[in-house]
C-alpha cells in the first residue's frame, strides 16, 4: 500500500503470506455481486485477481493456467490503481486481449468473477 501502508494493513488485516489485503467480495440478497475495496487504497497500489481459468474461453483459459503454473501462484492478472487528476476518481488501468484499458476501480472489481481480489 502507499503512505501509511502499515497502518491499513493492520486496519483491513492483511491475510496474503504477501501482505496483501483481499477485497470482501460477496452477493446481494438479488445475486447481484458487491465488491468492498479496503480503506486507503491509492494511485500506484497493484490489484491482483485469482480468476476461474475454467470459465473463460479457451484461449483465455489457456494463458491463465499457464501464467500461473510458470508463476508458482493463484493470482493470474495485474493492473495498477491510478487516480483521476481533476476527479479524485480511482480507476483501474489493466491490459487484455482487447488492449490496454482505464475503467472505473469499483466497476471492474465489481464485475469480476475471480475467486480473489487482492490489494
Amino acid at each position: 500500500m502507499t503512505e501509511g501502508g502499515e497502518e491499513l494493513q493492520d486496519a483491513a488485516e492483511a491475510d496474503g503470506e504477501d501482505g496483501s489485503v483481499k477485497v470482501d467480495l460477496s452477493q446481494d440478497e438479488s445475486g447481484k455481486r458487491n465488491a468492498i475495496l479496503p480503506p486507503g487504497i491509492d494511485s500506484g497500489d497493484i490489484v491482483l485477481f485469482d480468476r476461474r481459468c475454467l470459465s473463460m474461453s479457451w484461449q483465455g483459459a489457456l494463458v491463465c493456467v499457464a501464467s500461473k503454473m510458470s508463476s508458482n501462484t493463484q493470482w493470474d492478472h495485474v493492473g495498477v490503481v491510478v487516480k483521476h487528476p481533476e476527479t479524485g476518481e480511482l480507476l483501474f488501468l489493466e491490459a487484455d486481449f482487447g488492449g490496454v484499458k482505464l475503467r472505473s476501480l469499483h466497476e471492474r472489481v465489481t464485475r469480476s468473477r475471480s475467486k480473489q481480489i487482492a490489494v
